[in-house]
């Protein structure tokens, strides 16, 4: 029974180990937007197009201006 312990908690520590290592190359290496192309992305879903509502008080817009 020792020896079952001994021999799961290594093969446990191998197993997290290699785990860990590989969740750490996905982070790495993971092509992710920017910052500012995020939140460009979620201004634009709000803001996006054209706009010319009758009880809106700043009139005909286009993404926002």
């Amino acid at each position: 029974m020792v020896k079952v312990r001994k021999s799961f908690k290594r093969n446990a520590g191998i197993f997290f180990g290699c785990f860990t290592v590989v969740l750490l190359l996905i982070f790495v290496f993971k092509e992710e937007k920017s910052l500012y192309d995020q939140a460009f992305d979620v201004l634009m879903k709000s803001e996006g197009g054209y706009i010319n509502h009758p009880s809106d008080p700043g009139g005909e817009t286009k993404y926002g201006i």
